[in-house]
């Protein structure tokens, strides 16, 4: 009987032993991996690209419509165990945006941005498709320079509108529109206090593309999808 006793003690001990080698192993690993996983929680805006887009339809009448794509730079990093799992560029640019302009030519200078209406819905995000193939492109729309700053500025601006999918992020896409009257955009300024980027905007035959559903917000502010390529238009309502 003693000997039992004995051997269920060892036993005890040595199970007791290891349960705490695996704590300590589990400990180190999960300090470790604290200290060295690290993710991006704001960025640097380091170039924007600009470029006309044609339309082959007939949703949208007296406007150029541009294609705004964005490269950023990582910085303000996180480090912590649960980071690695987040998205990226949650507290949005390092830099403090002051003023954004728009140049129809190398003189004249404004913010002319104008909204867009399709089928008596104000457009916040659309989706483009080569008139002459299959791809696509999508992205929000901007109707004014002040909430296109918060974007750039805060990287999640979707929280303030519901209707709006995306933040920027490397290779990001958005659309603005200008009047056909004022001329084609030359160049996009924007400035920072501690310095500004310049984005010249590309000339030449533009892509040709038609659109093919849009994102609007309803009086309800409900965010509602119109798929306009489609025998019978579809509609879907969420939060």
């Amino acid at each position: 009987m003693k000997l039992i006793i004995k051997l269920i003690k060892i036993v005890v001990r040595i199970f007791a032993t290891i349960v705490l080698l695996l704590i300590l192993i589990v400990t180190i690993g999960l300090t470790i991996q604290h200290f060295t996983t690290k993710k991006a929680y704001k960025y640097h805006i380091s170039q924007i690209q600009a470029e006309r887009i044609a339309l082959c339809d007939s949703f949208a009448h007296g406007i150029n419509l541009y294609k705004l794509s964005f490269e950023t730079v990582p910085t303000g990093y996180k480090h912590g165990l649960f980071v690695g799992g987040i998205e990226p560029y949650l507290e949005g640019c390092a830099d403090s945006l002051t003023n954004i302009t728009f140049t129809t030519t190398p003189q004249d200078s404004g913010n002319v941005l104008i909204p867009l209406q399709i089928k008596g819905n104000k457009v916040e995000a659309l989706t483009l498709q080569e008139c002459t193939g299959k791809g696509t492109i999508d992205g929000d729309f901007y109707d004014n320079t002040k909430d296109l700053g918060t974007f750039l500025q805060k990287g999640r601006h979707w929280l303030e509108n519901p209707a709006h999918r995306s933040r920027i992020l490397h290779g990001g896409t958005l659309f603005i529109a200008t009047p056909k009257h004022v001329g084609a955009l030359h160049r996009i300024i924007i400035r920072f206090e501690n310095g500004q980027l310049v984005c010249q905007v590309r000339q030449g035959t533009p892509k040709a593309y038609f659109i093919k559903s849009i994102v609007t917000n309803t009086p309800e502010r409900l965010k509602k999808v119109i798929n306009l390529n489609s025998n019978n238009q579809e509609m879907s309502n969420e939060l």
